[in-house]
């Protein structure tokens, strides 16, 4: 939904098929970040913050 949101529609139809393969890079970039940090965060945690 934030993917298609950046192109101010709400579904996948409603694209061009340029913003369709724009939109697919984006969501990639978006979900590649996510488990970045998401990683970065786990990989920071210690035994103390699951007690």
């Amino acid at each position: 939904k934030l993917t298609l949101s950046i192109f101010g529609v709400t579904l996948n139809s409603d694209l061009s098929e340029s913003e369709y393969n724009l939109a697919a890079k984006v969501y990639r970039e978006i979900k590649n970040y996510y488990l970045y940090i998401y990683e970065k965060r786990v990989s920071e945690l210690t035994i103390d913050d699951f007690e």
